[in-house]
């Protein structure tokens, strides 16, 4: 197949439109003449600095720069990726380079490359008469997205060059329904990424996602009409609008992705926006699997299946379930990644052609795909197997409580017991909130319940319940429904 390098299309599309914006972030903007002129110097000193074609570099920098070294390092037929966490460290065998503007973390990887204002000033003063370097096929490898990593170590997830292009032309048909469009998601994230190389081959400007203020910058100026985002930058968008009064009638549509959404986030969502609310449920290996409007009756049905996918649910021999029953979910899409990065890592994810993500649910008599937990999260509970998402799914709104989340609590005889821990804004009767929990949840309710001040959540708003359960010996308050 071709391996024509898309970065030409971006300079002739630059050629034709100087003017036009390609970056927009709450630090400023490039114009397309603008960004594609810093491409190629950035791409020129890259290739100076021994970047070539398949080599594996790391960006670890101030976002909006990130935009420019990511379409320098395609430019120059480079494998790049954006780094957080400790993925650096887990896989800093088969990373050639990575570029940070953080001293201290440059000097402390192998590879590491410390972006001064002086690198960037010897970036400037290069001759920018380079062309890019096509890849030698669509299968060519050209980014890697890492997983959360909420319940391990972050897995890699390559992009080829096919995947590339139609995991981003995916992303228009199924979760862009309007334009203008903001991803909160950042570049680390397969949304983001998706987001941003959608808007560079498209010839539409990226809005660059930062704090919640930042992104209510850019819905107020750019009119923005659908929004893709996770439930924690959700939470923390909806207090930004409430905080300013701002208005946000221009967008029509926000999609939720990343794990479930609490019947309490939706709630003040819904005083908030006047916009259509619909969750999207996938993986960053399979892309998006099903689509639905959020029912905030039962926030596990995640929706029918996208005509792109197949999901199954399977036992434990991974034979096919009859519907209704509850067993692991595995997924298909026309775009899945097969393997992991690198190659030898984690393979049996991936099974005759499905991806395995460990989560638990069913598929209901219309087709609609019900998320009942993680196989890795279920809580024996002095022998009674709970899943913790099932029980904050059915506890509802409390009025008082902005967030809540189970976990399992170690006792003295080595036994765990199902514990909840929640947020409230203002003070509340917890012995009437722990009887609502007993009428509402009976033998599944919790047997200790803490008030915290937050919920540990990974980026994408997914309970960190071992950091929970670590953390809550130094919760302000307990009271004990037993």
């Amino acid at each position: 197949m071709t391996g024509l390098n898309p970065i030409h299309g971006v300079i002739e599309r630059a050629a034709a439109s100087p003017e036009a914006i390609a970056i927009q972030s709450a630090k400023g903007e490039f114009s397309n003449s603008v960004f594609v002129d810093t491409v190629v110097r950035i791409a020129a000193k890259l290739r100076a600095d021994g970047v070539r074609p398949g080599s594996v570099v790391g960006l670890r920098m101030d976002p909006f720069l990130n935009t420019v070294f990511l379409a320098a390092l395609m430019h120059e037929g480079a494998v790049s990726f954006v780094a957080r966490g400790n993925i650096v460290d887990e896989y800093a065998s088969s990373i050639d380079a990575l570029y940070s503007d953080d001293a201290i973390f440059a000097a402390g990887v192998p590879g590491g490359v410390h972006v001064t204002p002086q690198w960037l000033e010897g970036a400037a003063r290069i001759n920018p008469r380079i062309e890019p370097h096509d890849f030698s096929d669509d299968e060519s490898l050209v980014h890697l997205v890492f997983s959360s990593g909420t319940t391990g170590t972050p897995k890699g997830v390559p992009f080829t060059l096919r995947d590339l292009k139609i995991r981003t032309a995916a992303a228009r048909v199924n979760w862009m329904p309007h334009l203008p469009f903001l991803s909160e998601l950042g570049l680390d994230t397969v949304s983001g990424m998706q987001t941003y190389f959608w808007s560079l081959f498209a010839g539409e400007t990226y809005l660059l996602p930062g704090s919640a203020a930042d992104d209510l910058t850019h819905i107020e100026r750019a009119m923005v009409q659908s929004i893709k985002t996770s439930p924690a930058k959700l939470k923390d968008l909806v207090a930004a609008v409430r905080a300013k009064q701002a208005d946000v009638s221009s967008v029509k549509t926000v999609e939720v992705a990343g794990s479930l959404l609490s019947a309490q986030l939706a709630a003040t969502f819904a005083r908030v926006f006047a916009a259509e609310l619909i969750y999207l449920y996938g993986s960053t290996e399979a892309g998006t699997i099903t689509r639905a409007v959020y029912d905030p009756t039962d926030s596990q049905r995640v929706g029918r299946v996208v005509p792109t996918a197949r999901v199954e649910i399977v036992d434990e021999n991974d034979d096919s379930v009859p519907s209704g029953e509850t067993g692991a979910v595995r997924l298909q899409s026309d775009y899945q990644a097969t393997r992991y990065w690198p190659p030898t890592s984690h393979p049996t994810a991936f099974r005759d052609g499905w991806f395995y993500p460990g989560d638990m649910g069913f598929l209901d008599a219309d087709g609609t795909l019900v998320i009942t937990g993680r196989t890795d999260e279920l809580i024996n509970a002095s022998g009674l197997k709970i899943n913790p998402a099932w029980v904050e799914s059915h506890i509802g709104v409390y009025r008082g409580i902005s967030d809540l989340a189970c976990f399992a609590l170690g006792s003295d005889d080595g036994t765990s017991e199902l514990a909840l821990a929640f947020v409230s804004e203002n003070d509340i009767d917890v012995d009437r909130f722990v009887a609502f929990l007993r009428d509402q949840l009976g033998d599944n309710a919790p047997r200790h319940v803490f008030r915290m001040i937050d919920i540990p959540r990974n980026p994408l708003g997914k309970v960190a319940r071992l950091d929970l359960s670590n953390r809550i010996v130094v919760a302000s308050q307990e009271r004990s429904p037993s």
